[in-house]
């Protein structure tokens, strides 16, 4: 999960499964974008899904900086999820990426977290995280 940026690098790419053009905003992302499209249990995915404000202010805030929760009425999305997933069986699944040495920051930890309990409150309860390791 990450804050939504207006500058940042992009990664333009056709998505075949989805019939679409996506833009992922790392080379991890599109790398996961790839073996979503090679993975033959996946139906189809969405990148940079905007979480929605409203429904992040129902999210418990309990051990989590309060400057990561939006102002009762914004209607205007400031956090998005990485992947959200569905498989050929209708299941639905949220994968976020994160690199092993941001695991060790408690903001990383906490924009993890409140995720997990976004997508939680949403119905999906299959959240995981996607690592990646420094080179």
């Amino acid at each position: 999960m990450q804050k939504i940026k207006t500058q940042r690098q992009d990664f333009q790419f056709y998505s075949e499964k989805n019939k679409c053009i996506f833009i992922a905003h790392s080379l991890e992302a599109k790398k996961f974008a790839d073996m979503l499209e090679e993975d033959k249990t996946v139906l189809s995915y969405r990148v940079c899904v905007p979480i929605d404000p409203q429904e992040l202010l129902k999210v418990s805030m309990v051990d989590i900086r309060k400057e990561y929760k939006p102002e009762v009425g914004d209607t205007k999305p400031t956090w998005e999820t990485d992947f959200l997933i569905e498989y050929a069986t209708g299941k639905k699944a949220v994968r976020e990426l994160s690199k092993d040495e941001l695991l060790e920051k408690r903001a990383e930890l906490e924009k993890l977290e409140l995720s997990r309990r976004y997508w939680k409150s949403q119905g999906i309860t299959d959240w995981k995280i996607v690592l990646f390791q420094k080179k």
